[in-house]
């Protein structure tokens, strides 16, 4: 889950309903060209499950191509900011 929030921010009830929460606001001025999913480098991941630990590295590994999925008229999912070397 992407909060835009700092996790100590949430209710509790949030918190424990989902596996992995993402934290912080984006800052356009800290881009995390390093990391998957994260837009910047202030935001941090929390487990609150053990459900993703042993998949991080799918999480933290820089890839080099961009996925974007549209499933429905009223749902899109899109990927990762693409680095040009």
């Amino acid at each position: 889950m992407f909060t835009g929030y700092k996790i100590r921010q949430l209710k509790e009830s949030l918190i424990s309903s989902v596996d992995l929460i993402i934290d912080g606001q984006f800052i356009e001025s800290e881009i995390d060209k390093v990391r998957n999913l994260v837009g910047s480098t202030n935001q941090t991941f929390y487990h609150v499950s053990q459900r993703y630990i042993n998949e991080m590295d799918w999480f933290v590994k820089k890839r080099d191509f961009l996925v974007d999925i549209n499933i429905s008229e009223n749902f899109l999912i899109t990927g990762d900011f693409v680095i040009k070397k």
